[in-house]
């Protein structure tokens, strides 16, 4: 009863007060540990493994070789080594060329589009960036052979994983046509 009055006095005198803003702050040892724990599981949620979405394949030969043209309006700059890495992890060889300048001799050629977002992470005041969106198309002969594309999930699943780790299920998907 003594706890309950004393909190309707500050709220009273908060309300009375001229001033722009009252604080009321608990010192319950429970409402701060329940605050850490929902901080703590949010936090690990946002490292959980990733998946490919969207995926269309159509039955095709696997390319030995991939040109993959670069986008300057894909802002994350370890997409492309991410991407090759990937590719190469499939025994299939890759390389870079500029936009709209193909190679006469690519096999396959990929193209790829990235969204960039900025958040901060738990437990830190700084913002920082990371790839919440990307698609990848796979193309031969000018035919679409497969797409496939990474989202950040609901709560941020996934969000502060490495660009490599967000693209590794999206190759995959895109080469073999199955997710994983």
């Amino acid at each position: 009863m003594q706890r309950r009055t004393l909190a309707l006095s500050v709220i009273l005198a908060c309300v009375m007060a001229s001033t722009s803003g009252c604080l009321i702050a608990t010192p319950s040892p429970a409402v701060e540990m329940l605050q850490m724990t929902i901080a703590t599981a949010s936090g690990l949620v946002s490292l959980t493994p990733v998946s490919a979405q969207n995926v269309v394949a159509h039955k095709y030969p696997t390319p030995q070789s991939v040109c993959i043209e670069q986008n300057p309006n894909a802002p994350m700059p370890d997409l492309v080594s991410a991407i090759q890495m990937e590719i190469q992890a499939h025994r299939i060889e890759s390389r870079v060329y500029g936009p709209g300048g193909a190679p006469s001799d690519c096999e396959a050629t990929l193209n790829y589009s990235a969204i960039m977002a900025w958040d901060k992470p738990m437990f830190s005041d700084d913002y920082r960036n990371y790839m919440s969106e990307a698609t990848l198309v796979l193309r031969a002969s000018g035919k679409v052979l497969a797409t496939a594309s990474y989202q950040t999930r609901q709560w941020g699943s996934g969000k502060w994983s490495s660009t490599r780790s967000k693209i590794a299920p999206v190759v995959d998907a895109l080469l073999t046509g199955k997710l994983k």
